[in-house]
């Protein structure tokens, strides 16, 4: 076999090399699209936060859900923690912000907000 026999041999394992490379490559720089969007999602909340809590007042919001919203923002908005309104207050909060989410285009399944199911009986 001559040597240029050899490297059209290779040339099937290099096109594959190289698809392979760019796909990694593609999935990178994806995944620090996802990371630094959800950054900038976890800093507009918290900006969200600041200004719900000044329409809606922090007066007869439960500490519950102010400390678990707390503990989501400093997750970096990563928690599976789920925050669950009570009292009026609360959810004049909550709708809020889910509103400003929704309106931001960060849609409210981003929020920490969530109850436990509740069994009838």
């Amino acid at each position: 076999m001559t040597s240029q026999q050899n490297c059209l041999a290779c040339l099937p394992a290099i096109f594959v090399a190289l698809v392979l490379f760019n796909a990694i490559a593609v999935e990178h720089a994806r995944a620090n699209e996802r990371e630094d969007r959800r950054k900038e999602n976890c800093a507009r909340y918290q900006e969200m936060v600041a200004e719900a809590e000044v329409r809606v007042g922090t007066k007869g919001l439960t500490s519950d859900l102010m400390e678990k919203n707390l503990e989501f923002v400093k997750a970096g908005c990563l928690s599976n923690l789920r925050a669950c309104p009570i009292s009026g207050p609360d959810f004049e909060f909550v709708n809020l912000l889910t509103m400003m989410t929704i309106s931001a285009n960060m849609g409210s399944t981003f929020l920490p907000f969530g109850c436990p199911a509740r069994v009838s009986q």
